[in-house]
């Protein structure tokens, strides 16, 4: 299973300029792509950091963390696996949007919770992409403004 992450608000903008020339759409692609590898890296900043309203790891997963790995207290952060997982996608072909994914079979578990597990929810990538909307819009922006210098 792979999840992806998109950030929203900016896809109403980009396909108003649906219509732009050939060289236009070029830069708002290699925007979207900088925008996408941007977000990436604060997806894969937030592995191992609380974020508000997170719920507290449990003694007993602690305990496992440093057992296993060496240390404890840092959600999502295990083998490094699914911080390492994480990937851009290109939608390819006319489409202007690109994304940010997962390969790890790890990462639902934290999306979604698995309450049989006894591990809520903590989902790196809706955080992220809410709370950097503003900065990957300006990123698409300065991308279409240097094709115009």
């Amino acid at each position: 299973m792979q999840l992806r992450a998109r950030v929203h608000g900016i896809d109403q903008t980009i396909r108003s300029l649906a219509k732009a020339s050939d060289e236009d759409k070029r830069a708002i692609r290699e925007g979207i792509h900088a925008a996408a590898e941007y977000l990436k890296t604060k997806i894969e900043a937030k592995i191992g950091v609380y974020q508000p309203g997170w719920a507290p790891l449990t003694f007993e997963t602690n305990k496992k963390k440093l057992r296993l790995w060496g240390f404890s207290g840092k959600p999502l952060l295990g083998s490094g696996k699914m911080k390492g997982s994480f990937y851009v996608h290109d939608s390819g072909g006319t489409a202007l949007m690109s994304s940010v994914g997962s390969s790890s079979d790890y990462i639902k578990n934290h999306v979604y919770g698995a309450p049989a597990r006894n591990i809520p929810v903590r989902d790196p990538m809706l955080v992220t992409s809410d709370q950097e909307k503003d900065a990957c819009r300006q990123i698409i922006i300065e991308h279409i403004y240097t094709t115009y210098k």
